[in-house]
């Protein structure tokens, strides 16, 4: 566990491997948590796991910095879940985030 004080952005504990900048949980000053978890075989609902669907991408923001930059960089819940829209992803995910302020909690299935 490492807990950051960036220059820009909000401070938060980051729970991942030693060495790693990236984040598997962690929560921040904002009261914003998030939590992961990869998807080994992925269904329809992901538009991946059948014939014709595509495979994961290559290119794109590694999952475990667009879970750092949620908590370095959102405030609340709706600022979370557009920053997960945004990110240019690469692999299937399903996230938690949690927002303590306004006592909600969302479910995420992060499709690439």
């Amino acid at each position: 566990m490492t807990v950051y004080h960036p220059d820009e952005g909000n401070a938060f504990a980051n729970v991942g491997w030693p060495g790693s900048i990236g984040s598997l949980t962690g929560m921040n000053d904002k009261q914003m948590s998030i939590n992961e978890i990869g998807v080994s075989y992925p269904d329809d609902s992901f538009g991946q796991g059948t014939p014709g669907t595509p495979p994961e991408k290559l290119e794109g923001k590694p999952w475990m910095l667009v879970v750092r930059n949620i908590l370095q960089g959102t405030s609340n819940i709706d600022d979370a879940l557009q920053s997960v829209q945004e990110a240019n992803r690469t692999c299937n995910l399903i996230l938690g985030v949690g927002d303590g302020k306004a006592g909600r909690v969302s479910g995420i299935e992060v499709c690439i």
